[in-house]
């Protein structure tokens, strides 16, 4: 009986012989990697985060320091020879991760985009579920697990951007096949356009558990289980591809003992079928597509299948997992980025959103426009601070948004150099509830009615209603005092609505 795996890597034909010897050196560098194991289920656990190193870098993670997703991530088990992998994963959202093991000695590989991002200083400080585990090599160094300690948080990442660089990742997963989703990711805001666009890519799938019941009279199989990824790179069109092909040869199964359940004499099972690889695909064409305001996606699908030879009669259960990342790099020209920013954060105070940032260097920058959007698509100036102009140094920022709205609140600076070309910091969110938005006075009112925001929120238009729930009155111009002289006194309810969609309402006692 046969029992392997083997990662295939199709490009797409009209990929250019750059790009498809830039993949075959990686599956080189590799080394047999890409063939997974079958060993028995993994108890234990071994997790961690990737983070962007604050500037100057320390090797330590801190509260202040933003999440890297779209990290290959994959675990090797020393103890044989050669190496082979036993775990792998993408980082999530949050920059976390958790591969699956059992006791024995191991090292971590991180693979990311080496244009983009360096490795942060290895292991400083004593609390090693904060400080970064990689050294130079983008390895760790080799350590063990006991049985005795099933999970273990002891292994992150930190990266520096590399110089004249901005990075953005996304990720998703790891989820059950099938399913389909767009990888979206920022297109630049820096003028002039980038010199380079390096798209980054991850994939992998998994196979927790295969199980095959042979339900008829004693029978050899050739069993075929596949995971397929597919990711459609952007503007250009091609295809990229990772399969599972794990392949299961003459398994030679008893007649059927009556109990389905992947094991005796009539049934097999195997755990931890998988594979992953990643590509740097570099852009010679298309640059012009990757400038402008908004993202671009990536649509990527999945699929999971089990197949054998006909002749017999079978049963099977197979679980599938498959996960995605995805980093896009823009270069540019030394000098081309207003600022080098160090840290971007946004935290709800009471009922101010406070903003923190700090720059590493600074050359000919302008200042910093603040600007808040509830949707992330329209976006507003809410203040403006003075840069330094000149440094080299660590230099501090703030600013509070005193009128913030309730629900979400989205903040990004727009970094402004004195010659006028400019770039956008990531997106931070702050969320409210329970804030005062809208003032009504007087109240009891005998003729006109006032109502403002409180925050800047845009009103549309406000409506009246009597105590049976009619509307008795509608006013389009928000920014002028309603009359009420010819409404009978009494109760009413005053409803105010944003440009937004959302909503107020208040009573208001209406006597003359």
């Amino acid at each position: 009986m046969s029992k392997s795996s083997i990662i295939v890597i199709y490009i797409h034909n009209n990929l250019s012989m750059k790009h498809f010897f830039s993949s075959l050196f990686l599956l080189s560098f590799l080394n047999g990697a890409l063939f997974a194991q079958t060993v028995p289920p993994l108890t234990n656990t071994i997790s961690g985060k990737v983070w962007l190193e604050n500037k100057p870098s320390n090797g330590i993670r801190e509260g202040s320091e933003t999440a890297v997703s779209g990290v290959l991530i994959k675990l090797f088990n020393t103890a044989v020879t050669p190496q082979v992998a036993v775990s792998t994963t993408i980082s999530g959202a949050d920059g976390s991760f958790t591969l699956s093991a059992n006791e024995g000695t191991y090292r971590i590989q991180y693979i990311f985009s080496t244009i983009g991002y360096k490795v942060a200083a290895t292991r400083q400080g004593s609390d090693n579920t904060v400080n970064s585990a990689a050294l130079s090599t983008r390895y760790s160094a080799i350590f063990t697990i006991a049985a005795s300690t099933p999970s273990n948080d002891t292994y992150g990442l930190g990266l520096i951007a590399q110089d004249n660089t901005i990075t953005s990742c996304t990720s998703y997963g790891p989820q059950a096949t099938d399913w389909s989703q767009s990888l979206t990711l920022p297109k630049s805001n820096i003028a002039p356009q980038p010199i380079s666009v390096n798209l980054f890519v991850t994939e992998a799938v998994s196979h927790p558990f295969i199980g095959f019941e042979n339900t008829a009279s004693a029978y050899s199989y050739d069993i075929s289980v596949s995971g397929v990824v597919s990711m459609t790179l952007p503007f250009s069109g091609e295809l990229f591809k990772i399969a599972s092909d794990v392949s299961k040869l003459d398994v030679s199964l008893a007649a059927y003992d009556g109990i389905t359940n992947y094991s005796g004499a009539s049934g097999i099972s195997w755990y931890n079928e998988f594979g992953s690889n990643s590509l740097n695909y570099v852009y010679d064409d298309y640059l012009s597509s990757f400038v402008g305001p908004g993202n671009f996606a990536i649509p990527t699908s999945t699929k999971g299948s089990i197949a054998y030879n006909t002749g017999g009669n079978a049963t099977s259960s197979i679980s599938t997992i498959a996960s995605v990342g995805a980093c896009v790099v823009y270069t540019y020209e030394s000098g081309a980025l207003p600022v080098k920013l160090a840290s971007f954060t946004a935290k709800a105070e009471g009922k101010i959103a406070n903003l923190n940032w700090a720059t590493t260097e600074e050359s000919n920058s302008d200042r910093f426009d603040v600007e808040k959007s509830r949707d992330g698509k329209k976006w507003k100036a809410v203040g403006s601070v003075e840069a330094k102009g000149e440094s080299s140094i660590r230099v501090p920022y703030s600013f509070s948004d005193n009128t913030p709205s309730n629900g979400i609140n989205l903040y990004r600076l727009k970094m402004v150099d004195r010659d006028g070309t400019f770039a956008y910091s990531r997106i931070n969110s702050v969320h409210f509830a329970g804030l005062p938005t809208i003032n009504i006075y007087p109240n009891p009112v005998a003729s006109l009615l006032s109502v403002t925001p409180l925050n800047d929120e845009e009103i549309t238009k406000i409506q009246i209603f009597n105590s049976t729930g009619k509307m008795i009155k509608e006013t389009l111009k928000v920014s002028e005092p309603i009359d009420v002289t010819k409404i009978a006194g009494g109760i009413y309810s005053v409803r105010i609505i944003y440009t937004n969609g959302s909503t107020d309402n208040r009573k208001v006692i209406i006597g003359h």
